[in-house]
């Protein structure tokens, strides 16, 4: 054999090699289990979904966790931009938006279509603003977000007697366009109409006085179609005249309604009603019946309110104030405000908008002497209502002990002279003291409070969180040097424990709390308590950490813990509102009374925002987006935990499938640009990559054209040899197969970039694959090149 053909035998041979090492090299394939981003790298396989869309015209989404709102099921969420995109007609201090999720599992997109619910209305200035004139919607949508409360200065219909403000119900927010709305709060004939205002340029006190006659939203059915709210004006008929001194101008300042008292109002399908009204003057019924009774008929209050003035009261979760009607009953549950007190009074219930039962009268066979009661919760179809009152109301309730947790059952008549149980007896008589509610079931069968003094035998304790449960009581864990449950509205962190924090499944079984101090909790359980670090902010010097309780095993577990036992150095929030957009910021501010769905309803997941870290793939050195398995044990990241930017969790679905979260990272390769977005981490989830833009041009596609010869004789002309086709095949084949690995390494190298961003550990096999393809392809192309050589020797 002559060296040429020792020279092509031996490229033949490596050609070969070649191939087979590359057909052998383990290249990704589609539908592999890290097809979608996040996958493999976020539990449950979750992958990442970019929610918000692409386009925001240089704005973000706002981390705000009460104005986002999440469909029951997943399909559809609701988010806030300060910038107005995409179809927006009408904005306040933000335009707020709904995004739909695709059912096509490849919609050529993002997955998620965005449209804005936000009507239009006139601009106003900074006194409307201030005044809480801003229009936006309020409150919870329905479950499917297809229904929302909206509050707006502007007339959205065309009914007569619009006031200045007003509350509309919106039907059809999942569909694109201008939307059609219900007004809620009419004045009916024999009513007060206010007029129109002049523009606040004409009145620069106008909006401070308006602003004060706002419909204050108070609750709804799921369904939105009976909603009840307070306001100042005299809407029915039968509402009692107001003070003469209601709306004149005062010693200084301008014409205010402070005056004025407020009255609570159910609109229920399309009829309006007074629902604060109560057994006639002067007499002592506990109940009355406007459809001709036994007892004597109602009358409009002078004041009355939903709850503790419609919003949520000190040391109590959101409170239910309207009934579901899933009995065929509508129960709405109103305070008299009594002895001075600006929140709590005599308590009333008000069924089917006809008859009126007092809940706290008394049910001593000697009654003690008269003290407020505060409404703290009621059962989703209003059969329970639970309130808190110093008078001892029951026989087995002691007498000038402290504030006392009561339960009425509204399932009696209201002549039962048992329709009251008192819930926190003290151990052998002693001295107890309800410090607040920490929230309850649906069906009120499952109550979570906090009170100070020993409740069960056998487990004394100063202060503790206890659960009751169909008359029984069991303690969750100590709580040292608990104080009343002050929920500060301005900045939701209370002295030890914070409500607006705390969460209760949906069946009572499973509790979320959050407390700055862990003393007693854990050890109490079986486990070591855990040290909570010292935090600057809040009351105390413990970081605030959450909780989870569960009534099936009495077990109890720190969800959002340092699983290394280090202490904690920040805290943890299970809801969030991020006061501006600064980085990393963790002000855990919450404004509103709605709860974010931070537990899941079979009490699995519990998901919260943490700059702690708590994993080793968090590195960024600030605030992440987390998920709980309480399955597992385990904490988990539903951002990347690598971002320069905080990520904070702001909603989820009702069984935890879907978490969304604000991050300004672009997890997805539809998101282009460095702004906060909507992210969904999706179980099961997860929508195909846009395709990377084609190259200019590919393989010799990208050579310069030919020259033409200048030579009329080409060299060909002179040639001597016979030339072999054989070899000058092999050499174009060894070629060709360098030049499909050169641009294989290509491709994976840019896959490693893009992939470096949520998955580093997968990013570095990739890179280390186009190494081993690109060394290949050099060996080839050196080999095409000596195979070229030999052609040419063989050639002459």
């Amino acid at each position: 054999m002559t060296r040429a053909r020792r020279t092509i035998f031996g490229l033949a041979c490596l050609c070969v090699l070649g191939l087979a090492a590359f057909l052998g090299s383990g290249a990704p394939t589609v539908g592999a289990a890290e097809s979608f981003p996040g996958q493999g790298f976020l539990p449950d396989n979750r992958a990442w979904e970019m929610v918000s869309p692409p386009e925001k015209h240089g704005g973000g989404v706002l981390t705000t966790s009460w104005r986002t709102r999440a469909a029951a099921d997943g399909s559809a969420a609701s988010f806030i931009s300060r910038v107005a995109f995409g179809d927006t007609v009408g904005t306040g201090v933000a335009a707020e938006y709904l995004a739909e999720r695709s059912t096509s599992p490849d919609p050529g997109d993002s997955g998620w279509s965005t449209h804005a619910i936000t009507p239009p209305h006139t601009p106003y200035g900074a006194g409307f603003i201030l005044s809480e004139l801003e229009p936006r919607y309020l409150g919870d949508f329905s479950p499917d977000l297809d229904r929302g409360v909206f509050f707006s200065s502007d007339a959205l219909t065309a009914d007569p007697g619009v006031a200045t403000a007003n509350l509309y119900a919106r039907d059809d927010l999942r569909t694109p366009g201008a939307g059609s709305f219900r007004l809620l709060t009419p004045a009916e004939p024999g009513g007060e109409t206010i007029t129109a205002p002049p523009t606040a340029s004409e009145e620069p006190f106008l909006p401070l006085v308006i602003g004060q006659t706002n419909p204050q939203f108070s609750g709804s059915s799921p369904d939105l179609s009976h909603v009840i709210f307070s306001s100042v004006r005299n809407l029915t008929a039968d509402a009692p005249a107001q003070s003469p001194f209601c709306g004149t101008q005062h010693y200084i300042g301008p014409p205010g309604v402070f005056f004025c008292a407020t009255r609570l109002y159910e609109f229920d399908n399309g009829v309006l009603h007074l629902a604060g009204r109560v057994p006639a003057e002067p007499a002592t019924e506990i109940s009355c019946d406007d459809a001709g009774g036994p007892t004597e008929g109602c009358e409009g209050a002078a004041e009355s309110f939903a709850g503790q003035r419609g919003r949520a009261p000190e040391g109590s979760p959101t409170p239910r104030t309207i009934s579901d009607g899933s009995d065929g009953h509508t129960r709405v549950f109103f305070t008299l405000p009594t002895g001075g007190e600006e929140t709590a009074g005599r308590l009333y219930m008000r069924i089917d908008h006809t008859v009126s039962v007092e809940l706290n009268a008394s049910e001593r066979t000697t009654p003690d002497s008269y003290a407020p009661a505060k409404f703290l919760y009621a059962s989703s179809d209003g059969t329970r209502a639970f309130f808190t009152s110093a008078e001892a109301l029951t026989d087995d309730a002691l007498v000038a002990n402290g504030q006392k947790l009561y339960m009425y059952d509204a399932s009696k008549p209201a002549s039962d002279p048992h329709n009251l149980t008192f819930m926190d007896p003290g151990v052998g008589g002693s001295a107890t003291e309800v410090k607040g509610l920490i929230g309850a079931s649906d069906d009120g069968r499952y109550v979570y409070f906090a009170a100070a003094g020993d409740l069960i035998a056998g487990k004394p304790t100063s202060s503790g969180i206890y659960l009751w449960h169909d008359g029984a009581l069991s303690l969750v864990g100590q709580a040292p040097n608990l104080s009343p449950l002050a929920d500060d509205r301005v900045t939701g962190i209370s002295a030890r424990l914070s409500p607006r924090q705390s969460r209760v499944s949906s069946d009572g079984r499973h509790l979320l709390f959050s407390t700055i101090d862990g003393t007693g909790l854990l050890s109490a359980h079986g486990g070591e308590d855990y040290d909570q670090g010292a935090c600057e902010s809040g009351v105390g010097t413990g970081c605030r950490e959450l909780y989870l309780y569960s009534a099936d095993t009495d077990s109890l577990r720190c969800a959002s813990c340092n699983p290394s036992g280090a202490p904690a150095t920040v805290y943890a929030y299970s809801a969030f509102e991020l006061s501006g957009e600064e980085e990393g910021s963790t002000s855990g501010v919450i404004k509103d009374p709605r709860d974010s769905h931070a537990l899941s309803d079979d009490g699995r997941y519990v998901f919260f925002s943490s700059a702690e870290k708590l994993v080793p793939e968090d590195v960024n050195g600030v605030s992440d987006a987390y998920e709980y398995d309480s399955q597992t044990g385990q904490v988990h990241l539903l951002s990347s935990g690598q971002d320069r930017y905080g990520s904070f969790f702001l909603d989820a679905s009702a069984d935890g499938s879907d978490a969304f979260f604000a991050t300004r990272e672009r997890l997805s390769g539809w998101d282009v640009d460095r702004d906060y977005d909507l992210y969904d981490a999706r179980v099961n989830g997860g929508f195909p990559e846009p395709l990377p833009p084609p190259p200019a041009c590919q393989g010799d596609a990208c050579q310069p054209a030919p020259a033409e010869l200048n030579d009329s004789t080409p060299s060909s002309s002179s040639f001597v040899g016979r030339g072999d086709a054989r070899l000058h095949r092999s050499c174009a084949a060894v070629g060709k197969r360098a030049a499909r690995l050169s641009r294989r390494a290509k491709r994976l190298r840019r896959l490693a970039g893009k992939t470096a961003r949520h998955s580093p550990r997968r990013a570095k096999r990739i890179r280390h694959r186009a190494h081993r393809l690109g060394h290949r392809a050099h060996t080839l192309s050196r080999g095409a090149r000596r195979c070229r050589q030999a052609e040419r020797r063989v050639a002459k």
